[in-house]
């Protein structure tokens, strides 16, 4: 097989999280979570879980997952706050 780069994918999960790419953040996000492959920061974890739980509650707001009771409102604010203080 193909050797493994792990800092050069580690760059392109970094550039496609910051266009948006929904599971590129997740795996960034479960990777600072664990400390897996990059330092452990809970704050860097919560920097990329932040956009997927937006596409997450996008996702039950538009009703996408049937499944899922709707959502009125679901804000991450509070959080936004405090990380900004």
């Amino acid at each position: 097989g193909k050797e493994r780069d792990l800092p050069k994918a580690l760059s392109y999960f970094g550039v496609a999280a910051e266009l948006g790419n929904i599971p590129a953040n997740q795996a960034l996000a479960w990777r600072h979570a664990n400390g897996i492959g990059v330092q452990k920061s809970c704050f860097k974890a919560r920097d990329h879980f932040i956009p997927v739980g937006r596409a997450m509650a996008k996702l039950v707001e538009d009703q996408v997952i049937r499944s899922v009771p709707k959502v009125s409102k679901l804000t991450l604010d509070h959080i936004e706050r405090q990380s900004t203080q």
